[in-house]
């Protein structure tokens, strides 16, 4: 059984021993424009964004950056997937994400679709540049 996403948060405070808001902030605009890319988000489609991204943190993409990244996706309308060595997974799950073994130095490229997939891909892209999740 898939524990509640409201169990996970608990659990996620519990271990941390500090709020999630203390990590990522209510307006995720707000670190959205601390990280430099080099080069803006390309449009993928009619509907959609991708963006590159290599995964800074020395520890990979652990649960901790897992859930950062499944609550700032969960704030926009659109779809944001995670693309690793052709498999991909909804941003919307931290087991999903977690399953794609992501390491230190691996690069992945970000895709969002939807109305605000512009603004979704630019709050989830600076995650990345976050060396202390």
């Amino acid at each position: 059984m898939v524990p509640s996403r409201a169990r996970l948060s608990e659990v996620f405070e519990q271990d941390l021993g500090r709020k999630r808001d203390e990590l990522i902030p209510r307006d995720s605009h707000a670190i959205a424009g601390t990280a430099e890319y080099g080069s803006r988000s390309t449009r993928s489609n009619a509907a959609g964004f991708r963006r590159d991204v290599q995964v800074l943190n020395p520890m990979g993409m652990h649960m901790r950056m897992c859930s950062a990244l499944v609550t700032i996706a969960d704030r926009y309308e659109s779809r944001v997937i995670v693309h690793k060595d052709g498999r991909a997974q909804n941003a919307d799950s931290i087991l999903g994400l977690m399953a794609l073994g992501v390491n230190p130095g691996d690069r992945l490229q970000l895709e969002a679709e939807g109305p605000d997939a512009d603004e979704a891909l630019e709050a989830c892209a600076a995650l990345f540049d976050r060396r202390d999740l």
